[in-house]
């Protein structure tokens, strides 16, 4: 089995990779009973919650696919926002949802409790946490939030699953195919009060495999290898990161993998794409409150390295011409 690492922090540390790829299972690779697998024990004792508080799904477009199934049955109007995945409008569309867009919070004006708004936590393309601005939307939002982390496990203190959980109404997506580097194994799960309940019919039956489940069990009983590459990993992020919000370039730092540039602080947009892709650097481009730009994806120590070869076109905006 070959991992694809595309948009992922770094490669999968090898002794994993290899009881993964090699393992013998002392099991039939047939239909998965997702109830009762290990790996769900496994998963409830990680997030301090109950297994029925989880819902496994193929990846996190298998759990939009089964909340936004789940919205389609409640009625209400469904908000996405502008700036983000654009997942999240193809799978209402596969549904026959129609649906509103937002740039900010303001824009959701009065809603009742059926309303549902989608929210990037942190944000994508800036990797900004959102905790601040959930808290203050919930002051007058009456509805039901779902909140996509698959990038929260950078920094899994910054989640807000204790709130959903709080709640009694909110979903939460996550992943194994950010920054765990496991997105072939396509597995993603809900987090929501009493989830295998409310959900389990709105889902796609035999939605993960027993292989699948193995390697993602194989990879929470080696996590603190990973906990270690990924601390590594961030230090040298936030060297970076402290490097261009002092230059102007960023105002807040990302909480995640990537960083959004705006296209306006970029001498040649050309260049600068042509060296990050010369580098193997990721990018997308998006467009945020109106303004375009670039969202920069690191997946080792090696890619934040070689961005800094490409700084020289960026431009500051403190008073310099360019980053150095």
């Amino acid at each position: 089995m070959v991992f694809n690492r595309q948009n992922n922090c770094f490669r999968l540390p090898t002794n994993i990779r290899e009881r993964v790829n090699y393992f013998k299972p002392s099991f039939n690779l047939d239909y998965s009973d997702l109830k009762s697998h290990p790996f769900l024990e496994q998963l409830a004792k990680y997030h301090n919650t109950s297994k029925g508080d989880l819902l496994l799904d193929n990846g996190a477009d298998g759990c939009l696919f089964t909340i936004f199934n789940y919205v389609r049955q409640k009625g209400g109007n469904l908000w996405l926002p502008k700036a983000s995945y654009e997942g999240f409008s193809s799978i209402a569309h596969s549904l026959n949802i129609s649906y509103k867009s937002y740039n900010s919070y303001d824009e959701l004006g009065v809603t009742n409790e059926k309303d549902f708004v989608v929210i990037c936590h942190p944000f994508n393309p800036t990797g900004e946490s959102q905790e601040g601005e959930v808290l203050n939307l919930l002051q007058t939002f009456n509805g039901q939030l779902i909140i996509d982390e698959s990038y929260v496990d950078y920094n899994e203190s910054q989640s807000l699953k204790s709130l959903v959980l709080k709640r009694d109404k909110d979903f939460i997506i996550r992943s194994f195919s950010k920054a765990f580097g496991l997105p072939d194994i396509r597995v993603g799960y809900i987090i929501a009060k009493d989830a295998t309940l409310k959900l389990s019919r709105f889902k796609v039956p035999y939605s993960n495999s027993s292989f699948s489940l193995q390697a993602a069990f194989l990879f929470l009983e080696n996590l603190s290898l990973w906990k270690m590459e990924k601390e590594n990993f961030l230090r040298e992020l936030n060297v970076l990161q402290e490097e261009l919000q002092h230059k102007g370039v960023i105002s807040k730092k990302s909480s995640t993998n990537f960083i959004f540039i705006k296209e306006n602080l970029i001498l040649s947009k050309r260049k600068f794409i042509d060296k990050i892709n010369e580098d193997g650097i990721e990018y997308r481009e998006f467009e945020v409150d109106g303004k375009l730009g670039v969202r920069v994806s690191f997946e080792s120590i090696e890619n934040i390295n070689k961005f800094k070869s490409s700084l020289f076109l960026i431009k500051s905006e403190v008073g310099h011409s360019e980053l150095h």
